[in-house]
């Protein structure tokens, strides 16, 4: 069974740090908790091409998670760029199997403008966990 978890970060945060091409905050904010994992968003880096703009590269997002359950904590990293090429030394996962779950970052709202700087709280994520 596939869970699609949309979850709207409404919330005020500390900013530790932000410009217009890459935001970065703090939070501790739980994502997802069906009682056997949880996950936890520790952090967002945002270095996409603004949608306003033209690219070489697409840019990624990445959304730093923390994953639990009763006796394991693990911090990893999930991305909008979704590529993984160990020949090429490219990493940038969207999905992991960790704890018994398959977990997939589908998508993070909003694409950024290049006039526009956003806070932790301006950002949706989209996970799918099964």
């Amino acid at each position: 069974m596939k869970l699609r978890i949309v979850v709207l970060l409404l919330f005020t945060a500390v900013v530790l740090g932000c410009s217009s091409s890459e935001e970065k905050t703090t939070a501790n904010l739980e994502l997802y908790n069906d009682g056997t994992i949880k996950i936890y968003l520790l952090n967002i880096t945002d270095s996409r091409c603004p949608s306003d703009a033209i690219c070489v590269w697409q840019g990624n997002a990445e959304v730093f998670l923390r994953i639990e359950d009763s006796t394991t904590s693990i911090d990893y990293s999930l991305n909008t760029a979704g590529i993984n090429n160990p020949s090429l030394s490219v990493s940038y996962p969207n999905e992991i199997n960790l704890l018994q779950k398959n977990i997939v970052l589908q998508d993070v709202q909003p694409v950024p403008l290049s006039t526009a700087t956003y806070l932790l709280s301006d950002y949706t994520v989209i996970l799918d966990v099964n």
